[in-house]
């Protein structure tokens, strides 16, 4: 089955990565983190399953957003490796 694909210009790859980078993942997951353990404290089961959904969600997003970025990167600046 083949892929689906888009074309975009290199001005939209630039914008795409930077909302990707503005976009912070990480800080996400802290708070998410945070918030868990705080939870966790308190025993409130519901939202213990919320936020570990929700850090697993998060962590998956990240993982994706860091290869597109890579991506868009190859794409806007070239391969590094070819030199």
């Amino acid at each position: 089955m083949k892929k689906d694909t888009i074309q975009i210009t290199k001005e939209e790859a630039f914008i795409i990565n930077r909302c990707i980078q503005y976009f912070d993942n990480e800080t996400n997951i802290i708070d998410a983190s945070l918030n868990l353990k705080a939870h966790q404290e308190k025993g409130n089961q519901y939202e213990i399953d919320g936020f570990k959904k929700l850090i697993k969600q998060l962590k998956e997003q990240d993982k994706t957003a860091k290869k597109i970025t890579k991506k868009i990167e190859v794409f806007l600046h070239g391969n590094e490796d070819e030199e």
